[in-house]
């Protein structure tokens, strides 16, 4: 009669290199979660450095608008978060990029809260992305920057004239707000 034997793991016969794989796992998770995004945003902030001295050195506003439709998005993000920082105001980072919900950060201005969009265009902003904003600003019952390289249409800045929630920050008033906060 043969009978067949039934033997259960326990951790002393489990492998050691399955330990291995397990801790090695574990430390990835943990490394990605909280330090590689970290330097993400340092990397990038550091690049928003090198574009502030790139465009100062042009000398009209067409050159440093045309520059800056080029650059990498999450970098124009930092550029423009730094640019009110280093106008004294107290920024509030997000801690990603991407799923942000459409706030690229926030702003203390006299004490109040402001949300920042950032948006690099190359030509006609979209309009829903200002109504989007200018809805998302109404709810939190705040005020909003709507930060862009984009031009914008006639019709969109009838629009965003007759509310109080979003100020769109481009052309002369983007550059003045750049290049004047590195004084």
């Amino acid at each position: 009669m043969l009978t067949k034997r039934v033997t259960m793991a326990t951790p002393f016969h489990t492998p050691i290199y399955a330990y291995v794989i397990l801790i090695f796992i574990i430390t990835s998770f943990i490394y990605k979660t909280f330090f590689k995004k970290n330097r993400r945003h340092e990397r990038n902030k550091k690049t928003s450095k090198k574009v502030l001295e790139k465009i100062s050195s042009f000398e009209n506003d067409g050159q440093k608008i045309a520059y800056l439709r080029k650059i990498d998005p999450f970098v124009f993000e930092e550029l423009i978060l730094d640019s009110f920082a280093k106008k004294g105001y107290k920024v509030i980072r997000n801690k990603r990029y991407t799923g942000d919900g459409g706030i690229d950060g926030k702003v203390i201005i006299d004490g109040d809260v402001c949300l920042i969009q950032a948006k690099r265009y190359k030509g006609l902003i979209n309009p829903k992305h200002v109504r989007e904003f200018e809805e998302l600003c109404k709810k939190s019952n705040v005020s909003g920057f709507f930060c862009h390289t984009g031009r914008t249409s006639k019709n969109l800045m009838s629009e965003i004239k007759k509310t109080s929630y979003t100020v769109l920050v481009s052309g002369d008033r983007l550059i003045e707000l750049i290049t004047h906060s590195a004084k």
